[in-house]
């Protein structure tokens, strides 16, 4: 009898603390947006016997309560604190690596091979229709390995990881010789340094600086060193995007840096008519928010214009991910003015809006992660 009584009351303890989180979090106000996350957050969906019947209605509503769960911040990051105690390796798709580096998981199962091999192709087509008229020094691709491949000597001991080496080699023999640039060597090179954040998947702006060299020497261009800039750090309270995912109280924040030209330089950039242009490459009022990183140009827009006071006629297309936002203070200094295109919002044909612009030079620059996966690469043969 007592266990029967025993088990009714654990039943109803249950019930309640289940009923009682829900009607909380349906009378906790809705937020549409997470900064600690960078993402819209998914809002109570509206009832319709048809998203009902077909599954969507309750797909939206898993997904509603999810994000809308009430403080889910501290549960992210209790349940963090709790892998670490079990000397767990990875949570959500992040590890947890030596020197307090947080990396993103990126194994060969995440690697869509047939999206892969579709994109190399459209590489490939891409240069052997446009370097005979731009120059092989003028036109370049440059898909860069994340910090998974890079710092793999810091991950946990058997942590499973793609081969990006071979996934390098396997684009850099399908095209053209010396139209790709590996960085593999260079950014290897320097591991030791901080060329990648700790909580964040973007290099940092010296592991930009340092593949901006390589580029430009390849690129017949004369680059510029440290010594001709001013490095400044501009906040040391950065947690970035991996951060976000894993939420560990005990992560200690990066930092962020410029590098400022010695030489006077000005510049002009325009976001398409969708935003105030800036007279700078940065917007230090990120700086005051979670997303900082999005400093850096402004964050994510389908086509930004800068013009400088250069007066050299040069004229560069980056076709890019976020990569290149962190990597144009230093191309800036070389052009008179410089298109970035981002695929994820960009719609024009990339064929008719070359002739329209008369670009003398072109830059592919993508992370590995990104590029492998990116379905809106068919608009560069467009």
């Amino acid at each position: 009898m007592r266990k029967r009584t025993k088990s009714i009351i654990m039943t109803v303890l249950f019930l309640m603390i289940i009923f009682g989180l829900t009607i909380i979090n349906l009378m906790t106000p809705q937020k549409s947006f997470s900064e600690n996350e960078n993402r819209l957050l998914q809002e109570l969906p509206k009832f319709s016997t048809t998203d009902f019947f077909s599954g969507t209605f309750s797909s939206k509503f898993e997904t509603y309560t999810t994000d809308q769960f009430v403080a889910r911040d501290s549960w992210v990051g209790m349940k963090s604190v709790v892998d670490l105690a079990i000397q767990k390796k990875d949570m959500k798709g992040v590890y947890f690596a030596k020197d307090d580096y947080l990396i993103e998981k990126y194994t060969q199962e995440d690697i869509n091979q047939e999206q892969f091999q579709r994109n190399i192709k459209r590489l490939k087509e891409f240069v052997q229709t446009n370097q005979p008229q731009l120059g092989k020094e003028h036109l370049k691709i440059m898909v860069v390995p994340t910090a998974s491949e890079i710092l793999k000597d810091k991950l946990p001991k058997y942590a499973p990881t793609a081969n990006q080496v071979e996934m390098l080699n396997q684009i850099e023999d399908a095209l053209p010789e010396g139209s790709f640039v590996n960085t593999f060597s260079t950014l290897s090179q320097h591991r030791k340094q901080d060329v990648y954040y700790h909580t964040d998947h973007h290099w940092t702006s010296y592991g930009a600086f340092l593949t901006y060299q390589q580029w430009a020497q390849e690129a017949g261009i004369s680059p510029w060193t440290e010594q001709d800039f001013t490095i400044k750090q501009v906040t040391d309270d950065f947690y970035g995007t991996i951060f976000s995912k894993a939420n560990n109280p005990f992560t200690k924040p990066d930092s962020i840096s410029i590098y400022l030209p010695k030489q006077e330089m000005s510049y002009q950039v325009d976001f398409n008519g969708e935003k105030e242009p800036m007279n700078s490459l940065y917007n230090f009022e990120y700086l005051e928010k979670k997303d900082k990183y999005s400093m850096f140009l402004n964050g994510n827009n389908a086509l930004a214009t800068v013009k400088t006071n250069q007066t050299n006629g040069k004229k560069l297309l980056i076709i890019k991910d976020s990569y290149a936002h962190s990597f144009l203070p230093f191309a800036a200094n070389h052009f008179e003015e410089i298109h970035l295109v981002d695929f994820r919002y960009f719609r024009k044909a990339m064929s008719e809006y070359m002739e329209q612009e008369q670009f003398t030079d072109v830059l592919i620059l993508y992370n590995m992660v990104n590029f492998a996966k990116d379905t809106n690469m068919g608009t560069l043969v467009k």
